[in-house]
């Protein structure tokens, strides 16, 4: 089975060249002690790489479980979305606090601008958001302080090969990674999703995307196996799952396993919502919360190939 998809515009950034700007925020969770000295390496690292840094305001403060309050955190977005010197913003980590956002983003600065944004997990809302508001094509890739402070050689190639234009064709097939198909099939269409958890909350909203003919990308961590479970119904019962040309399940790390007698395993979960969907799947796709994995453009013109394990771009990410 083959399955295509129409193209669509899409608002591309630039690519990122050595003494461009990068800006450094944090609009979910803060970091505690460890992750600040993790984020001065990170910036550290940047710019060994020849970029110039602006931390934003408030990427250190800390109000309960959000770097800060709603309101600066939104400030110090908004300020890199609308400072022309900026080109990419990259994020601390990931935590919980994006969609508490939504109201205050300046959707019309990332339309005017369109500049690189990379992050993942809770950052997977802002991206989803971004493509549904502005079509601005955002990357899921890594955070300043959970792996740039000091990065695999592989996660770190692959990023910056992306961000500077470069079309490879993913494989999953590397010698660290058991990945599995689940369904045959080869399928185009544009990638879309990322952390199961920050998606399952904007469906039925204004800034979730349509997964028509989409290929849908899913990972997530720590939560109970139960959950997983329902926010999977959840994709089936909004009808997520019929929409899509195919799936890619990266790795679901750190889950809490069903105790109970009998108990569910998480491949009982994926193959009752997707072996009988007739596209292609595969899982164990390295992507997620691990420290070796792709960067994958979010919005971009892929093909999903489930019998070789690839994801192959059909465009590049950047202008």
């Amino acid at each position: 089975m083959f399955r295509i998809t129409i193209k669509c515009k899409v608002n591309k950034p630039s690519r990122l060249c050595p003494g461009d700007t990068i800006g450094v925020v944090s609009p979910g969770g803060p970091l505690n002690p460890v992750r600040l000295q993790r984020l001065d390496l990170g910036i550290n690292y940047l710019r060994q790489k020849g970029y110039q840094i602006i931390e934003g305001q408030y990427v250190r403060e800390q109000t309960g479980y959000f770097a800060g309050t709603d309101q600066q955190r939104a400030a110090d977005l908004n300020d890199m979305l609308r400072n022309k010197d900026v080109r990419a913003i990259f994020c601390s980590r990931g935590g919980y606090g994006v969609t508490r956002l939504f109201d205050q983003i300046d959707f019309d600065a990332a339309r005017r601008d369109p500049k690189i944004i990379i992050g993942y997990s809770d950052v997977t809302a802002l991206s989803l958001a971004l493509f549904r508001q502005c079509r601005l094509l955002t990357f899921s890739g890594p955070l300043v302080a959970m792996e740039l402070f000091d990065v695999q050689q592989q996660t770190s190639a692959a990023m910056w090969d992306v961000l500077s234009g470069a079309m490879p064709t993913f494989n999953a097939n590397l010698a660290f990674n058991d990945w599995q198909r689940i369904s045959p099939g080869v399928a185009d269409g544009i990638l879309l999703g990322g952390c199961l958890s920050m998606i399952s909350p904007l469906l039925g909203t204004r800034f979730a995307p349509s997964f028509k003919n989409a290929i849908l990308l899913l990972e997530d961590i720590g939560e109970d196996l139960y959950k997983i479970d329902r926010l999977f119904s959840h994709l089936k019962n909004a009808g997520i799952l019929f929409q899509v040309n195919g799936i890619v399940l990266g790795h679901f790390v750190d889950l809490v396993p069903d105790t109970n007698k009998n108990p569910v395993e998480f491949d009982d979960i994926i193959s009752y919502y997707c072996s009988r969907l007739q596209i292609p799947v595969i899982s164990n796709f390295p992507y997620g919360h691990i420290p070796v994995k792709y960067t994958l453009p979010i919005g971009c013109r892929v093909r999903l190939d489930a019998g070789a394990g690839t994801i192959q771009l059909l465009e590049p990410g950047v202008i």
